[in-house]
This record gives C-alpha cells, sequence and structure tokens, in this order.
C-alpha cells in the first residue's frame, strides 16, 4: 500500500482550498493596515468591518437563489473567483488620501519652519536616531502660505520684494530694479496678473544643523526663500521680518526623514466627501463578498463530489 494516496478526482478541489486560501489570507490580514497606510483611521476601519457581514449576509441568500433557479452553480463559482482576483489587483491602484501636511512658518529677526508632531505624540527612538544621523545635510521645501497683509507687507517692506508692495492705478506698467549682488534687471510683474491673492509660494532652503528641538517640536531654520517669476528667473531673499510674522503654510521637502516627521498619519477630516475613500471601499465590499460566495460555492461543489462520503470533507478542507 503506498504512503501517499491521491483522489485524483478530488485533487481539483483540495487544489482549489490550498491556493485560494493562501491567496487570500495576506490580503484578508493586511486590509487594516492598508488602510492606515492610506491615511483612514480606525473608527473608519472599524465602520468598515461592521458594514462588511451584512453585505454577506445580505449577498450569499441572493446568488443561492439564482444557483437553484438556473443550476449554474460552476459558472457563477469561477465567475466570482475571476472577480476577486481582479478585485485584490485593484488594491493596487487605489489614490491615497492627501494628507495635507502643514506647518507655521515662523518669521523675525530669523525665520524657522515650526514642525510639532501629531496630536504631541512623542518621537520614536528610531525616528530621532534618523533625524540625528542627517543633522549636518541641507533640503528644500516647496510651501503654499496663507496670505495676509501682514505677510505683503513684511515681504515688500523687510524682503524687498516689490510684488508684494500696495499697487496704484497705473499697476500695468512694468518697473524695474536691481538687485543687490545682482547686477541682473529683474522686471517685476503686477502681482495682481501674477500672484494668487489667497496664497504665498515660496522655495526655502533648510540648514539641518541649526535646528532646534524643544520638548517634542521641531524649529528648522530657514537659510533663504525663493519666489519664482517664471521658469527662467528667480530672486532669493534672507527672510527677516521687523515684527513678528506667523503663518500656515503646506510643505512638500525633498528630505524623506522630514516628510515623515511631519505628515500626519491619518486624515481629520470627512472621509465621505473624499472619491478615494468610496473607491477602497468599493473594492473592499467587492472583495468581500466574493469570498462569501466563493466560501458558500466551494463547500457546496466539495459536498456533491464527494457525493456519500461526506465524512472526508475536512481532509480537504484542511
Amino acid at each position: 500500500m503506498p504512503l501517499i494516496q491521491v483522489d485524483v478526482k478530488m485533487l481539483p478541489m483540495k487544489v482549489h482550498y490550498f491556493l485560494f486560501m493562501g491567496g487570500i489570507a495576506p490580503l484578508t490580514t493586511f486590509l487594516p493596515t492598508i488602510a492606515k497606510q492610506f491615511g483612514y483611521s480606525t473608527i473608519v476601519v472599524g465602520t468598515i468591518y461592521s458594514i462588511l457581514p451584512i453585505l454577506s449576509l445580505l449577498i450569499k441568500p441572493i446568488i443561492g437563489a439564482i444557483v437553484d433557479q438556473f443550476r449554474i452553480k460552476k459558472l457563477i463559482f469561477l465567475t466570482f473567483i475571476l472577480l476577486s482576483g481582479l478585485t485584490a489587483f485593484s488594491f493596487m491602484f487605489v489614490p491615497e488620501i492627501s494628507l495635507g501636511p502643514t506647518v507655521e512658518l515662523n518669521c523675525h529677526d530669523v525665520t524657522y519652519l515650526n514642525i510639532c508632531p501629531e496630536d504631541n505624540v512623542p518621537l520614536s527612538k528610531c525616528s530621532i536616531q534618523q533625524f540625528k544621523e542627517n543633522i549636518g545635510d541641507n533640503f528644500g521645501c516647496e510651501l503654499k502660505c496663507d496670505n495676509n497683509v501682514h505677510f505683503q507687507n513684511e515681504m515688500c517692506l523687510s524682503w524687498g520684494f516689490n510684488d508684494y508692495c500696495p499697487l496704484s492705478n497705473s499697476s500695468s506698467v512694468i518697473k524695474e530694479y536691481y538687485v543687490s549682488n545682482n547686477s541682473q534687471i529683474i522686471r517685476t510683474k503686477s502681482n495682481k496678473n501674477f500672484y494668487n491673492n489667497d496664497y504665498v509660494y515660496l522655495f526655502v532652503l533648510i540648514e539641518m544643523m541649526h535646528t532646534v528641538d524643544i520638548g517634542n517640536c521641531f524649529y528648522f531654520r530657514i537659510k533663504s526663500a525663493s519666489f519664482y517669476f517664471n521658469d527662467s528667473e528667480a530672486v532669493n531673499h534672507t527672510p527677516v521680518c521687523n515684527t513678528n510674522l506667523r503663518s500656515q503654510c503646506q510643505v512638500q521637502c525633498s528630505s524623506e526623514i522630514i516628510m515623515d516627521l511631519i505628515t500626519p498619519q491619518k486624515f481629520e477630516g470627512s472621509v465621505l466627501e473624499l472619491n478615494q475613500f468610496w473607491i477602497f471601499f468599493l473594492l473592499v465590499s467587492l472583495f468581500w463578498v466574493c469570498q462569501a460566495v466563493i466560501y458558500s460555492l466551494g463547500d457546496s461543489i466539495c459536498f456533491d463530489q464527494l457525493g456519500k462520503d461526506l465524512n472526508k470533507y475536512i481532509l480537504y478542507k484542511a
């Protein structure tokens, strides 16, 4: 008697259980982790998982009625296996939520970007170690800062940036002025025509060696700031303000360490208003429903194949 006996008739069913269970196990287990990486809070994930069993409860009787009426058990079974695979693959293309990391621009005698981690949660030892290892580096950040009259006055008076000075009725006239340490004539444009009145767009250079760590917050000193007239012209400034200026800025930095530090771990607004959330929820629901149908029809087909040997069911399912 051979040590291993293979039931050729039931081999496809055994292979199905082995491959299907092995295929869905990683995705089912890591769905909460994937949701967290997309920026969804634990409350959102918990709500989704409370809805999924209800969807399974509704879909099973419907599919069962269709199978009993039209006798197309295997066709529906294979269709949902294919649909499950396509849905799982589609998770690769789910758009992430734009978490919009923000920092505070604090300008006075010197100018800093003030960064405090979300909810004042202390940084991990790993994050602190990575930060210390790169303390001598320089990096650049693109800022989109809230504009206001105070900000415009400081850029006009302290930074010497004429485009943010109040405009006269003859603002359409192009003016010329010389920039210190630069013999090139800069032709200014009217801020009415070129600049957004709601935001100020800056590119800043930061030296890590001047970073100040107080409590759980970091203060990154800005070495210089740039404004771009167009692709070929740029003016660099040392940002110093006569009076204390604070502005909230959206930021994108070239340093991954800094971006990890300032990027929120979860979305704070209403996810119901996000297209990204509904795409993710639709795919999760479809994947979960496909699993429910495959489980039910797979067991039914297995029982049909076993015939009178129902006691062997566990041998093929295990």
